[in-house]
Protein backbone atom coordinates (compact mmCIF):
# COMPACT_ATOMS: atom_id res chain seq x y z
CA UNK A 1 0.00 0.00 0.00
CA UNK A 2 1.47 3.39 -0.83
CA UNK A 3 -0.13 6.89 -0.39
CA UNK A 4 -0.29 9.50 -2.72
CA UNK A 5 -1.61 13.33 -3.19
CA UNK A 6 -3.28 13.77 -6.20
CA UNK A 7 -3.03 16.95 -8.22
CA UNK A 8 -5.91 18.87 -9.10
CA UNK A 9 -7.59 17.89 -12.16
CA UNK A 10 -5.45 19.41 -15.65
CA UNK A 11 -7.83 21.23 -17.69
CA UNK A 12 -8.79 17.83 -19.28
CA UNK A 13 -8.87 15.89 -16.56
CA UNK A 14 -11.36 14.71 -13.83
CA UNK A 15 -10.81 13.28 -10.05
CA UNK A 16 -12.86 10.50 -9.39
CA UNK A 17 -13.52 9.06 -6.19
CA UNK A 18 -13.58 5.02 -6.75
CA UNK A 19 -16.67 3.25 -5.52
CA UNK A 20 -16.50 -0.69 -6.22
CA UNK A 21 -14.07 -2.48 -8.22
CA UNK A 22 -14.05 -6.08 -8.77
CA UNK A 23 -11.18 -8.74 -9.29
CA UNK A 24 -11.48 -10.50 -12.42
CA UNK A 25 -9.57 -13.35 -14.23
CA UNK A 26 -8.32 -11.09 -16.32
CA UNK A 27 -6.77 -8.74 -13.57
CA UNK A 28 -5.04 -12.02 -12.20
CA UNK A 29 -3.68 -12.52 -15.37
CA UNK A 30 -2.44 -8.30 -15.55
CA UNK A 31 -0.77 -9.18 -12.67
CA UNK A 32 1.55 -12.43 -13.52
CA UNK A 33 1.76 -10.64 -16.21
CA UNK A 34 0.20 -12.91 -19.01
CA UNK A 35 -2.73 -10.40 -20.12
CA UNK A 36 -2.84 -9.26 -23.72
CA UNK A 37 -2.20 -5.66 -22.27
CA UNK A 38 0.22 -4.99 -19.86
CA UNK A 39 0.71 -1.61 -17.82
CA UNK A 40 3.96 -0.13 -17.61
CA UNK A 41 5.35 -1.04 -14.30
CA UNK A 42 4.76 0.43 -11.44
CA UNK A 43 1.04 0.24 -11.82
CA UNK A 44 -2.36 0.21 -10.18
CA UNK A 45 -4.21 -3.28 -10.54
CA UNK A 46 -7.87 -3.43 -11.77
CA UNK A 47 -9.48 -3.57 -15.09
CA UNK A 48 -13.01 -2.43 -14.47
CA UNK A 49 -14.75 -0.39 -12.04
CA UNK A 50 -17.28 2.30 -11.11
CA UNK A 51 -16.10 5.77 -9.32
CA UNK A 52 -17.84 8.90 -9.18
CA UNK A 53 -16.66 12.49 -10.26
CA UNK A 54 -15.41 14.92 -7.66
CA UNK A 55 -13.83 17.52 -9.48
CA UNK A 56 -13.96 18.56 -13.08
CA UNK A 57 -11.25 20.46 -15.09
CA UNK A 58 -11.90 23.78 -16.96
CA UNK A 59 -12.64 22.42 -20.64
CA UNK A 60 -14.00 18.83 -19.44
CA UNK A 61 -17.50 18.82 -21.46
CA UNK A 62 -18.81 15.66 -21.19
CA UNK A 63 -18.34 14.46 -17.31
CA UNK A 64 -20.01 16.61 -14.19
CA UNK A 65 -19.66 16.14 -10.05
CA UNK A 66 -21.30 13.17 -9.16
CA UNK A 67 -21.39 11.58 -12.55
CA UNK A 68 -20.41 7.68 -12.56
CA UNK A 69 -17.81 6.48 -14.48
CA UNK A 70 -16.46 3.45 -15.79
CA UNK A 71 -12.92 3.05 -17.63
CA UNK A 72 -13.19 3.02 -21.22
CA UNK A 73 -10.28 0.46 -21.78
CA UNK A 74 -8.52 -1.95 -19.57
CA UNK A 75 -5.48 -1.22 -17.67
CA UNK A 76 -6.77 1.97 -15.74
CA UNK A 77 -6.17 0.68 -12.18
CA UNK A 78 -9.13 0.53 -10.59
CA UNK A 79 -8.00 -0.77 -7.15
CA UNK A 80 -7.05 2.46 -5.61
CA UNK A 81 -9.46 5.19 -3.59
CA UNK A 82 -9.02 8.20 -6.02
CA UNK A 83 -7.57 9.27 -9.24
CA UNK A 84 -7.18 11.96 -11.64
CA UNK A 85 -7.41 10.82 -15.25
CA UNK A 86 -7.72 12.22 -18.50
CA UNK A 87 -11.77 12.85 -19.70
CA UNK A 88 -11.40 10.66 -22.56
CA UNK A 89 -10.38 7.64 -20.18
CA UNK A 90 -13.93 7.59 -18.39
CA UNK A 91 -17.41 6.85 -19.84
CA UNK A 92 -20.24 8.33 -17.65
CA UNK A 93 -23.26 5.82 -16.43
CA UNK A 94 -26.11 5.82 -14.87
CA UNK A 95 -25.89 6.26 -11.29
CA UNK A 96 -29.55 4.96 -10.74
CA UNK A 97 -28.23 1.13 -11.52
CA UNK A 98 -26.95 -1.18 -8.25
CA UNK A 99 -23.80 0.04 -7.68
CA UNK A 100 -22.28 -3.76 -7.90
CA UNK A 101 -24.04 -3.86 -11.15
CA UNK A 102 -22.51 -0.43 -12.31
CA UNK A 103 -18.73 -2.14 -11.31
CA UNK A 104 -19.08 -4.98 -13.54
CA UNK A 105 -20.38 -2.98 -16.62
CA UNK A 106 -16.91 -2.67 -18.60
CA UNK A 107 -15.78 -6.43 -18.69
CA UNK A 108 -18.88 -8.83 -17.42
CA UNK A 109 -20.94 -8.24 -20.32
CA UNK A 110 -18.68 -8.63 -22.76
CA UNK A 111 -17.68 -12.08 -21.09
CA UNK A 112 -21.36 -13.19 -20.85
CA UNK A 113 -21.66 -12.56 -25.35
CA UNK A 114 -18.16 -14.10 -25.87
CA UNK A 115 -19.56 -17.29 -24.07
CA UNK A 116 -23.08 -17.39 -25.73
CA UNK A 117 -21.40 -16.60 -29.27
CA UNK A 118 -18.14 -19.32 -28.66
CA UNK A 119 -19.91 -22.05 -26.99
CA UNK A 120 -23.84 -21.81 -27.50
CA UNK A 121 -26.50 -21.71 -30.54
CA UNK A 122 -29.54 -20.03 -29.58
CA UNK A 123 -32.24 -20.02 -32.08
CA UNK A 124 -35.36 -18.27 -32.87
CA UNK A 125 -37.71 -19.25 -30.06
CA UNK A 126 -35.11 -20.77 -27.39
CA UNK A 127 -34.55 -18.89 -24.36
CA UNK A 128 -31.08 -18.78 -22.18
CA UNK A 129 -31.70 -18.99 -18.50
CA UNK A 130 -28.99 -16.97 -16.73
CA UNK A 131 -27.80 -17.50 -13.40
CA UNK A 132 -28.07 -14.63 -10.61
CA UNK A 133 -25.02 -12.72 -10.21
CA UNK A 134 -24.58 -13.57 -6.87
CA UNK A 135 -23.84 -17.49 -7.70
CA UNK A 136 -21.29 -17.10 -10.96
CA UNK A 137 -19.42 -13.88 -9.59
CA UNK A 138 -21.53 -10.91 -12.09
CA UNK A 139 -21.28 -12.99 -15.77
CA UNK A 140 -25.05 -13.93 -14.97
CA UNK A 141 -26.36 -10.41 -14.81
CA UNK A 142 -24.03 -10.02 -18.33
CA UNK A 143 -26.35 -11.52 -20.10
CA UNK A 144 -29.19 -9.59 -20.43
CA UNK A 145 -28.42 -6.58 -22.45
CA UNK A 146 -27.07 -9.07 -24.81
CA UNK A 147 -30.65 -10.32 -25.28
CA UNK A 148 -30.68 -8.18 -28.77
CA UNK A 149 -27.74 -9.88 -30.52
CA UNK A 150 -29.99 -13.30 -30.60
CA UNK A 151 -32.29 -14.32 -31.77
CA UNK A 152 -34.07 -16.22 -29.00
CA UNK A 153 -37.62 -14.61 -27.46
CA UNK A 154 -35.67 -13.48 -24.17
CA UNK A 155 -33.06 -14.35 -21.44
CA UNK A 156 -34.32 -15.31 -18.28
CA UNK A 157 -32.65 -14.47 -15.08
Amino acid sequence: TETMELSAPGERAVLVKMLAAPINPSDINMVQGTYAILPALPAVGGNEGVGQVLEVGSRVTSLKPGDWVIPRDAGLGTWRTAAVCPEEALIAVPNDIPLLSAATLGVNPCTALRMLLDFETLNPGTAALTPLPSETGAQGSGFTPCAPVFPGDSLIQ
